[in-house]
Order: structure tokens, then C-alpha cells, then sequence
């Protein structure tokens, strides 16, 4: 019926079980009745056909069996007059008790279905309490699990809200929304075909959540269609959820961040706001922050439902884990959304076991801090980042941060200017020693990425 789609009287009863038995029954009391109003002759034979012919089984149990199950003693006419009271044929020996229930309790197959019977007629009041000696203490809580209600803490505190949704979805509507084009599915770092990863289950209650689903995003692009569509032009919600895939006959569980910002919350002191999707990144490097996960690196991408210019991978550990951006405007204008929509998604399992470092101590240097700046000449098509990160990495630990504060660009050239805070850990530095450290930093990114400093500058 499911398979069909064809929801009938007979398929709603057969599914809940019927009485096969009973069909000779009801035809010789249909026979009888014919015959009671019109007269005729009844035939003495008759065909009954069915694939699967089932008959009632016999069930062991003994009084021992009830009486450890409920946790009473009980007299064995007691049992039999219940058992009796439901139509079933009992014998007894001794102690033990063979009962055939009637064809028409498909439900009593087993003597635990009978206890269970004979439980609710006599009453589940007669139960005593009892406290039973714990055999284990209780172990641990699950770190994820904690780390989960931290983040979702974390978020709400936030001002954002959290979003419930089923695992289970419509296939249909994931791969119209992720498209015919290669796109990043579950975060694996690897370029796929649409479906290629994902599964769906055997005995779905239809075809709309039959799909195990594979990424968090295209649920929360419901989510804020149907609150825009209800007249709520500002919202940002979460969900933390697992998603599935398969790889070769493995299935897999993994827990994502999905998040979604739609609108501009009222500021009466700012008529011009950047797109959403700073405020998501903002929000995911205070996260990554609060939970010690460091080394992380943003890169410009182009993924088939977000904006060509403004989606970005999010790589960690060599490793591509997350990826935010604003809705794509062709699917803005089918959902007739007319708002900035922004979206991101983050292998939350994956980082949370990477953000499991011991935190380490290290005293407050009383010397103070020197800021120096840089400005380099770099290409268009290579990331700021990139380059932020080298020269931290040059400078070690003496480097306590680095700001880009400020970006000429002007026929074809890109002049960034980096702010860079370096505090001396035992005793102050000569002019010649910080410009060791400076000269350093230059001839790393030199060798690294063949720029130089801006023409010009000291």
C-alpha cells in the first residue's frame, strides 16, 4: 500500500491483522443467513485458498515464569480463570500451563505477551515497589552531548533561536534545491555527485521523508521560507542534528551546525549593514574561539546553491569542514524571498573532538607590547589569509596578533596593510633585534608567495 501509494479499508485492516481463520465462519453465517431469507440448498463444500496459512501456536509458561515477572506469588486458578475469560483453550501440568489463544489474538505469541495480559486484567496496581541495588554506577556523560547543550547555550544566549527538524526528507526537494552540479556533501572535502553519498530508508511512512538527509542547510531554507512567508521579515536560527551517508557498505551518523540569517534586525543608528554572511562568519569565529579551536582557514568557493561571489569553505586540519554563504538569487527569487539570506554549515562532530586540547599556562610577560606594521603588495588571487597566517607562523610565539586594518586596491593591485603585536618575553628588544624579526616574516612570505613589501615604505 505504501509502496503504491493506495490506502484502502482492506489494506488499514489487513495491516493491523486479521483473522484468517474466521473467513469460514463468516461464510457459513453468511450461507445460513441466504438461506434463512431466500431459501436454497447449502453446498457441503467449500475452497479457502491463501498463500500463507497460519495457525495459532501453543504457548509454554509456568507459574514460576509469572511470579519472577510480576514479583508476587499467585495461585494457578487465578491465571486460568483469566486466560479462560480471553477465549484461550489452557492445559495444565502441574505447575506449567500450554495455552492456545484464539485465531482472532494475533498479539499473544509468546508468554511474555501473556504475562503482560494476565497483568493489565488483575491490574497493574498489584505490582509491588520494590528498589533494586544498582548492578554499575553511571558513566560518564557523553562529551558531545555536553558540548552540544554548550553550543546550543552558547547560541541562544546569542539571540539565536533553535530549529527541530526530522531526519528523514523529501529526496525530491534535496536534489532540486542542491542541483545537477557537483557540490560538497557532507563535508567530506570531496566534490560528488548529487545523491551519490546519501540513502534512503526501506519502509518509509511515504515518499517525502523517505531520504536520509545528507546536509542541514536545505531544511533551514524551509524553515525561513515559511517564517518569511508568516510576516517574519528578521530571524536567525540553528539546528544541531546528525546527517547520513554511506561510504561502501558502512552507513554513517555525524552531528552539523546549521545556521540561517534572513532580514536586518531595526538599528536606527546604521541605515547601511554588510550581507549576512559576515555576521554567520563572526559568529562561528567567537564560537570556535569560546571552544579553543585554533588553525582554522577560510577559502573562496563556488558551491551551486549559494552565491557565486559570497560563499567561502571553511578548512581545518587539511580538511574542508563547513562552508557559508548567502542563497543563491535565482532561489531567492523562486521562494520570492526579497531579503539577504545567509547560510553556513559545520562538521560540529569533527570539531568538537579537534577542540579537546589541554588548556596550557603561560605567565603574563610584564614587558610591553610593540605594534608594526606591513603592507604588502599582493595578487587578487591569492587569500589575505594566507598570508596572515604565514607570518604568524614566522613569528612564533612572540606574536601575540595580526589585524589587516586596511586594503587599497587600484588597477589590478592590491595593497594590504597588516597590524602586527609582538611582545618580548624576558627583556626589551633593540631596535636591530625587532627588525631581525620584521626581516623574517618578509623573506618567509617572500619565499612563500613571491610578494613583496609596498615600493615606497621602510
Amino acid at each position: 500500500a505504501r509502496r503504491f501509494g493506495l490506502e484502502t479499508d482492506s489494506s488499514y485492516r489487513f495491516s493491523r491483522g486479521i483473522d484468517l481463520i474466521a473467513v469460514r465462519e463468516a461464510m457459513d453465517l453468511a450461507c445460513f443467513l441466504i438461506q434463512q431469507s431466500a431459501g436454497g440448498k447449502i453446498s457441503e463444500d467449500y475452497y479457502d485458498i491463501y498463500e500463507k496459512k497460519t495457525n495459532p501456536v501453543n504457548i509454554q509458561i509456568s507459574l514460576g515464569d509469572l511470579e519472577s515477572r510480576l514479583g508476587y506469588a499467585l495461585v494457578s486458578s487465578e491465571f486460568q480463570n483469566w486466560m479462560k475469560g480471553l477465549n484461550c483453550d489452557i492445559k495444565t501440568k502441574q505447575n506449567a500451563f500450554e495455552v492456545l489463544p484464539p485465531s482472532y489474538r494475533q498479539d499473544l505469541k509468546i508468554k511474555e505477551d501473556l504475562i503482560e495480559e494476565f497483568a493489565r486484567l488483575k491490574g497493574y496496581d498489584k505490582i509491588p515497589e520494590s528498589y533494586a541495588a544498582p548492578a554499575s554506577f553511571p558513566e560518564d556523560s557523553d562529551s558531545l552531548f555536553l558540548n552540544s547543550q554548550k553550543l546550543s547555550h552558547f547560541l541562544s544566549g546569542k539571540g539565536w533561536h533553535q530549529a527541530i527538524n526530522y531526519s528523514f526528507c523529501d529526496p525530491d526537494y534535496y536534489e532540486e534545491f542542491l542541483g545537477e552540479n557537483v557540490y560538497l556533501e557532507n563535508l567530506t572535502g570531496k566534490e560528488v555527485k548529487n545523491n551519490k553519498h546519501s540513502f534512503t530508508v526501506n519502509n518509509p511512512i511515504s515518499r517525502q521523508l523517505s531520504l536520509m538527509k545528507p546536509l542541514l542547510i536545505p531544511d533551514l531554507v524551509k524553515n525561513a521560507v515559511s517564517n518569511f512567508r508568516h510576516n517574519n521579515k528578521f530571524g536567525q536560527i540553528f539546528e544541531i542534528s546528525p546527517v547520513f551517508h554511506k561510504e561502501e557498505k558502512n552507513y554513517k551518523q555525524e552531528f552539523h551546525l546549521g545556521l540561517a540569517l534572513w532580514g536586518k534586525s531595526i538599528d536606527i543608528w546604521k541605515d547601511k549593514k554588510p550581507p549576512n554572511l559576515y555576521y554567520i562568519k563572526s559568529l562561528l569565529e567567537s564560537l570556535f574561539q569560546a571552544f579553543r579551536v585554533k588553525g582554522y582557514l577560510w577559502k573562496n568557493a563556488e558551491i551551486s546553491f549559494l552565491h557565486p561571489k559570497q560563499s567561502l569553505l571553511l578548512s581545518f586540519q587539511n580538511r574542508t569542514i563547513g562552508f557559508l554563504g548567502s542563497l543563491h538569487p535565482q532561489l531567492l527569487q523562486k521562494h520570492k524571498i526579497p531579503l539577504d539570506l545567509a547560510l553556513g554549515e559545520v562538521h560540529w562532530e569533527f570539531l568538537e573532538q579537534a577542540g579537546k586540547k589541554p588548556l596550557k599556562f603561560k605567565a603574563l610577560s610584564p614587558l610591553l607590547i610593540v605594534e608594526k606594521d606591513l603592507c604588502f603588495v599582493i595578487p587578487p588571487h591569492l587569500a589575505v589569509e594566507e598570508v596572515r597566517r604565514e607570518i604568524k607562523k614566522s613569528l612564533g610565539s612572540l606574536c601575540e596578533s595580526i589585524e589587516v586594518f586596511d586594503v587599497y586596491e587600484k588597477q589590478g593591485e592590491r595593497s594590504v596593510s597588516f597590524r602586527i603585536r609582538l611582545r618580548p618575553e624576558e627583556q626589551s628588544w633593540t631596535d636591530g633585534q625587532l627588525q631581525a624579526f620584521l626581516n623574517k616574516a618578509i623573506k618567509t612570505v617572500y619565499d612563500k608567495f613571491s610578494i613583496r613589501l609596498k615600493p615606497g615604505l621602510p
